[in-house]
């Protein structure tokens, strides 16, 4: 049984031009071959696509902007718990490693200190003053690298935002 609904000129030649360009998308798809979409077919589908999710046409807009919302806090959460992860898994290796490393180097130098102390026919309390010099100075040296370091990284990160004043884009 059919029953008449009365469209907007609009509407009805928007609903139109839609079928018509399914059906085009359809004959694309299956090499000329196709079954046409007829203009109540594609309405019936639509109406029956909102009265089985129970939801209502007029409020589609309003709706899929608290969806993308709902996606964009989703992938932050996903953001979030990728670099949490990283920090448990990667970073904590690679500190572990950094840590371990150090301490070596530590023992080492210690024993070439001593080492070279002894071959110098020096005292312990000259080979402590020398192991504290050398330690000094790789605090020294170790300082003025990461502050190159740091200033390089302000440099590079005043240049970004120069060029996204510039162009008008942001890194963030």
């Amino acid at each position: 049984m059919h029953k008449s609904v009365h469209l907007g000129v609009g509407t009805h030649q928007l609903a139109t031009r839609e079928v018509e360009r399914l059906n085009a998308v359809a004959k694309q798809k299956s090499a000329g071959k196709q079954d046409r979409r007829t203009l109540t077919a594609c309405l019936d589908s639509a109406v029956h696509y909102f009265a089985e999710r129970g939801l209502d046409p007029a409020e589609v807009h309003e709706r899929e902007g608290a969806r993308i919302l709902q996606e964009v806090r989703r992938l932050g959460d996903r953001v979030f718990s990728y670099l949490q992860d990283q920090e448990r898994h990667v970073h904590q290796a690679v500190l572990h490693e950094l840590v371990r490393t150090r301490v070596t180097q530590q023992v080492v130098l210690a024993a070439l200190q001593d080492v070279e102390g002894q071959l110098n026919g020096l005292s312990p309390d000259q080979i402590n003053g020398t192991r504290a010099q050398d330690v000094a100075r790789i605090e020294r040296d170790a300082q003025r690298i990461m502050t190159a370091l740091d200033a390089a990284a302000k440099d590079r990160r005043g240049n970004a935002r120069t060029a996204e004043k510039k162009t008008g884009t942001s890194s963030q």
